[in-house]
């Protein structure tokens, strides 16, 4: 599983809540391109804290290999982090404390 939390630019917040439903409307094209990574699952979550807001990415691999790199050719990508340029600022640290799975 790879978590990733992004700082959000002031004033994109709404930009990228577009950028998702856009892709829940295209959701065979994202389903696609998602499962050529080896992911079995992409989930993204905006939060904020402090009048700053936060996107939360989870991603989870279907199986040991890992999640693989992304086509850039795919029209979907491009857009996709064309988009995450724009309107994020950069990542934030974090540490694992821990993890538990059946």
């Amino acid at each position: 599983m790879r978590i990733t939390i992004f700082k959000i630019k002031p004033g994109k917040k709404e930009k990228l809540l577009q950028w998702g439903a856009e892709i829940m409307n295209n959701q065979q094209q994202a389903l696609l391109s998602i499962g050529e990574e080896n992911c079995r699952e992409e989930s993204m979550r905006i939060f904020s804290i402090e009048n700053n807001d936060f996107l939360l990415c989870v991603m989870s691999a279907k199986d040991k290999k890992g999640i693989l790199p992304y086509d850039k050719n795919q029209p979907i990508n491009k857009k996709h982090f064309e988009i995450l340029e724009e309107c994020l600022e950069g990542e934030v640290s974090q540490e694992k404390m821990y993890h538990l799975r059946l």
